[in-house]
């Protein structure tokens, strides 16, 4: 009998998995939670692998996953500078910028005689840790520090219509670090000197300065559902209603529309001496910070788009749809290997980060 050598063959050891499981584990895992994961595998596959096992396999696989993305990056920062960008040079780059939050916990153990609600158990530890609190089993008691992290997300894409070519880039990361990530992902769909850049946000704190920072000669749109949003909440706080608010917001809406910013500074101006609202004032504030901003009609002209839904969308199905599910609560260090394999699918990049990582086993 010929004995088959599982290491070349298959390239399986003892007690492992195939790349190709382990593939799947991490597919499985970046789109459902790790026991609906193990539930979908054993449907296909007929055999079972614990949810923990999944979680370990998807989260190795994500750290993977970040070193392909930085190492992707690079890449187009060096070609770019070697004048060897494969893409054709871009007239003009869209880029797209938003944030949302997740929730995290954070264990802490709970010294004896502290108050120990809400309380949950986890299993020994290896070593025996006498001065922690223990439940009747000999388990540690354990606290769980909940809070809601900021994860950002951002695209850009080599033109306005819905089915341009388009890349991510995100994380629970600073605005400089991931407007560095934009730039070398530009570079990447591009981007050269004399590309225009237009961005479509929301004027986030931060975000308008980060992109400006970051790109020259950069166009800012900011989000017309924004915009009058704003000019809703002060009507109203100045007593307007019964539809006298829509008419109120119309005509200030349409100077900012037609490119008349300086006339509709002075007409809040005049309204804020009369009234002395506060809500006035912060409008007014708000108007001069986007001034260059909120000229919606000549960017219709142009072709730019004037509202930020297709980045707020793509937080449904690449950030919400997995870290968001009912009920988590996740650990504030798997957040970003997590929302990269999301990315690298949104990007289509995954037979490619496949090739690139050699082995998945965690």
């Amino acid at each position: 009998m010929e004995f088959v050598n599982t290491i070349d063959k298959f390239g399986v050891r003892h007690e492992e998995r195939s790349q190709s499981v382990n593939a799947a584990l991490t597919d499985f895992g970046s789109e459902h939670s790790f026991d609906e994961a193990a539930a979908i595998f054993a449907r296909h596959y007929h055999f079972k692998i614990s949810d923990s096992t999944i979680r370990r396999v998807t989260e190795s696989a994500g750290r993977v996953g970040e070193q392909f993305i930085k190492n992707k990056l690079e890449g187009h920062q060096k070609a770019e500078e070697k004048g060897s960008l494969s893409e054709a040079p871009l007239e003009k780059i869209f880029l797209g910028f938003d944030g949302c939050s997740i929730r995290t916990g954070v264990l802490e153990k709970i010294e004896s005689g502290t108050p120990s609600t809400p309380e949950i158990d986890i299993s020994p530890l290896e070593v025996p840790d006498h001065s922690a609190g223990r439940t009747p089993s000999g388990r540690i008691k354990c606290r769980r520090t909940e809070n809601w992290r900021d994860i950002r997300l951002g695209f850009a894409k080599n033109g306005p219509e819905k089915d341009s070519k388009k890349w991510f880039i995100g994380g629970m990361r600073s605005f400089p670090d991931l407007m560095g990530d934009l730039f070398a992902l530009s570079l990447g769909l591009g981007m050269h000197e004399n590309t225009k850049p237009v961005a479509t946000s929301d004027g986030g704190i931060g975000l308008y300065e980060g992109l400006y920072q970051t790109f020259c000669d950069l166009q800012f749109i900011l989000d017309s559902f924004h915009f009058k949003e704003h000019l809703f909440e002060t009507a109203k706080d100045l007593g307007y209603k019964n539809g006298d608010e829509k008419i109120w917001v119309t005509v200030r809406y349409k100077l900012a529309w037609e490119g008349e910013v300086k006339l509709l500074l002075k007409e809040l101006r005049k309204e804020h001496r009369s009234t002395q609202n506060e809500k006035i004032r912060v409008l007014i504030g708000y108007v001069k910070r986007f001034s260059d901003c909120i000229c919606y009609g000549s960017y219709k002209e142009k072709g730019y788009p004037i509202g930020s839904g297709e980045i707020e969308s793509s937080h449904k199905y690449i950030t919400q749809k997995r870290l968001k599910l009912a009920g988590a609560c996740w650990r504030p260090e798997n957040i970003n290997p997590m929302l990269t394999l999301r990315i690298i699918k949104a990007n289509n990049w995954w037979d490619e980060f496949l090739k690139y990582s050699i082995d998945l086993v965690a």
